[in-house]
């Protein structure tokens, strides 16, 4: 019962970042939680992040009653994510991905840029390496089919390089474990081994799930939906099962 419940309050504040994300265009992770890839937001150490179109407010909230405003900068244009990796900010943008650096005072550095074809574009990072998926459409404003994984490796933040693609259908939500990577696509979810990072491969592709983002967590994979919200365990990857759905209209 404490796990389910813990499920459903993560579930419940993922699904607020979804419907945020329907109207603004994208979710988050931190330092201090576990998050998915299409937030505008994020929380690291004593600072918190808010991003909009083209800039990023930045609080100092080491006082929790008393929060206190930096700055208001400047990052870019088109910007539909945000995604904190240890000491470095990862924007998803409409064509392509900036790379920040978080300085000690909370301000942040921007210190690279990869430009890709102008689409949609979560993005989450673990290691060296970052994960983007890119997607078409109407809503992405373009009409061109483009719709894969890239993997880039960011071990150098001031020279993102590309490593690989992998085809999908449609792209949107994603997030990484390890050599496991969780995509979700036009029919569900897929699973991916990414251990070789220029090689990726398929293990699974399981249909049938409304899944827009996703939450890793101990093993387990939070999908979020349109109406629904979905868990499974990983914990034995050759034969992942659900777990629990619950209803979310």
């Amino acid at each position: 019962m404490r796990n389910y419940l813990y499920f459903i309050l993560l579930g419940s504040l993922l699904s607020i970042c979804w419907a945020c994300a329907k109207d603004a265009g994208v979710t988050t992770t931190s330092n201090t939680g576990k998050g998915g890839s299409l937030a505008r937001f994020a929380i690291v150490g004593n600072y918190f992040y808010v991003v909009s179109d083209y800039s990023m407010k930045i609080y100092n909230i080491s006082i929790p009653d008393n929060p206190q405003f930096i700055a208001n900068e400047y990052v870019g244009w088109g910007i539909e994510t945000m995604f904190a990796h240890g000491k470095n900010l990862f924007l998803g943008s409409s064509n392509g991905v900036y790379l920040y650096e978080i300085q000690p005072n909370g301000t942040i550095v921007r210190k690279s840029y990869y430009r890709h074809f102008q689409s949609c574009d979560p993005v989450v990072a673990e290691g060296q390496y970052a994960y983007s998926t890119i997607r078409s459409g109407w809503d992405c404003r373009i009409r061109d089919t483009i719709n894969e994984l890239q993997i880039l490796n960011v071990s150098d933040i001031d020279a993102p390089q590309l490593v690989s693609k992998f085809k999908m259908d449609f792209p949107i939500g994603l997030g990484v474990d390890g050599d496991h990577l969780f995509v979700c696509d036009k029919e569900g979810l897929r699973i991916l081994n990414v251990a070789d990072k220029r090689n990726p491969t398929q293990i699974h592709y399981i249909k049938n799930i409304d899944a827009v983002d996703v939450i890793v967590l101990d093993k387990h994979l939070l999908i979020i939906g349109a109406s629904k919200l979905t868990q499974l365990d990983y914990r034995d990857m050759a034969h992942p099962k659900i777990i629990s759905t619950l209803n979310l209209k």
